[in-house]
Order: C-alpha cells, then structure tokens, then sequence
C-alpha cells in the first residue's frame, strides 16, 4: 500500500478563508482515458488520442520524431495510481536537458481573475530507474498547448504519494491548469486525483453568523461546530499558525485541551465542502 504525506503550502489567506465551494477538473482522475493496461513513452500526439481533456503539450525530446515520453499507469506498474484505476507519468528527459512532459487539464468553467482558488493533487517522485527526483511546476494558462502563468512549485518524495496543496489568486481567464517537469533532471513523478476548489468567501470573523461556526471560541477544552446541514462524515483538521497539522478528527465535536495557547486554522471537510474557521485557544 503507498503511503501518503501532505504538502501544505503557507499562505496568508489561510486566516482569512471562511467558506470553499467546487469547482471541477473535467478529468481530474484519468478516468476518462482508453486504455486497458500501462502504456509508456507515449508521444504527446498519442496520448492526447488516448486521454480525454487532458493534453501533453511538453514536447519532451526522445530523438523520435513525434516528441513525448509520457505514462498512462495503472496497477503493478512501476506504481499503483492514489485514486480509481489510472494516474498520469510526467518524464524529464536527459537526451538534450533542455525539454519534459507537461499536460493541461481542462476546467468546467475558466477562472475568474483576482479570484482565490485553492488547488489539490497527489505526487509521486519515482526512482524506480534512477535515483534522482525533481520538482514539477504548476501552471494556468488559457491554452491547452501553452504552460501559462506560473503559479507555485511542488517537490515530491521518493516512491511516496504526497498530497499537493496550493492556495492562489488567478490572474487571467484560465481555462487550464498545467504540470511540468522540471527542465534539465532527469525525473519521473506521477500525477493524479486533481480537485479545484473557487474561494467564495472570505471572513475573519469567529462568531456566529449564517453559515457554520464554532463555539464556544475561543475555547479551551470542548469545541462544537453549529450550524452543519451537510451530511455526514465529517472530518476535522487543526493546523497551527505556522502551516503544521496538530490533530485530526471525525466528529462533531472535539477536545482542544491539549493545544497551547494561540490562534489555529481548522479546516472542516463535509461531503461538498471544505470550511476553514479561526479557533483561539486561550
């Protein structure tokens, strides 16, 4: 079984983020694709036939005369894919080191510039045959054949999945977002299960109002959340003011007597959402 890490990247805006709703990948999963079994080397034209809305634009140089040395992984090869039955491989190539992979997957609807989005997915930092690993980086762009504006860069860990979290403000009508390998390493990492979510409400506030809340806050000992109308499960992340994750729960209510004294970020997972609240422990 693969174990996963976490990747959180520090932001500012995680004080300010009250209430996140769903904006989807067309294909976020690689689920959409024909294939059966693994495919490898696929050149960026024939993995596009293979995979729908996602597009290999790297034009990663083999010395063939298509270009693309791009994955299409499914189980008991090389890896096993984090969710359902396929995950993507992305290569750097060590003929020239001036090219590798990248794909842009498609959104449902572009963004919304000076909007806050936040993104989330899952990589792998393969050394099955080689022993180095390099970072991707990550992309929206307006066009499936073009890398766009860059956004922020994800490292991963040796023969591990690490979910990738990313929190940014679009700057363009972005109807993709894009991967790439690093230039210039030899690398190979795996891709997969690729959730957007648009940031649809910012407040600072701790107190009661419309939507969820927690109280009492600030607390010292036993937190409720008030106010959830979605179903359960529900799953309960405390993060402390530097980014690091402190405890996890699975219940409507929690005990924070074990946490020093400051301000934390809890993030609230229900079936359709994620909500992040403020919490002062005093």
């Amino acid at each position: 079984m693969n174990k996963v890490a976490l990747i959180l990247s520090s932001c500012p805006y995680l004080f300010l983020l009250n209430s996140i709703q769903a904006q989807q990948f067309r294909n976020g999963d690689f689920e959409n694709v024909n294939a059966q079994s693994c495919v490898f080397n696929l050149s960026d034209k024939d993995f596009n036939k293979r995979m729908a809305y996602v597009y290999a634009f790297g034009k990663n140089n083999t010395g063939r005369m298509d270009p693309g040395q791009i994955d299409i992984h499914t189980f008991d090869c090389f890896v096993d894919p984090q969710s359902n039955k396929f995950c993507i491989g992305l290569a750097g190539e060590s003929y020239t080191g001036l090219t590798s992979d990248a794909v842009a997957l498609e959104l449902d609807k572009e963004l919304e510039p000076g909007e806050m989005y936040a993104l989330r997915f899952y990589l792998f930092g393969n050394t099955t045959n080689h022993d180095t690993i390099a970072e991707v980086y990550i992309g929206e762009s307006l066009s499936d054949t073009l890398f766009g504006i860059f956004i922020d860069t994800a490292f991963p860990q040796r023969m591990t999945w690490v979910e990738v979290h990313k929190i940014f403000k679009a700057t363009q009508n972005s109807k993709y977002i894009t991967i790439k390998n690093k230039v210039g390493h030899r690398s190979w990492n795996q891709i997969d299960n690729f959730r957007l979510t648009h940031i649809t409400k910012i407040d600072d506030k701790a107190t009661q109002n419309s939507d969820i809340y927690l109280f009492p806050n600030p607390a010292h000992g036993l937190v409720q959340i008030k106010n959830l109308i979605e179903p359960l499960p529900v799953k309960i992340e405390i993060y402390d003011s530097n980014g690091r994750l402190k405890v996890v729960y699975q219940t409507m209510d929690f005990d924070i007597s074990g946490l020093e004294k400051g301000i934390y970020i809890v993030k609230i997972y229900s079936e359709h959402k994620l909500y992040l609240k403020r919490l002062i422990v005093n």
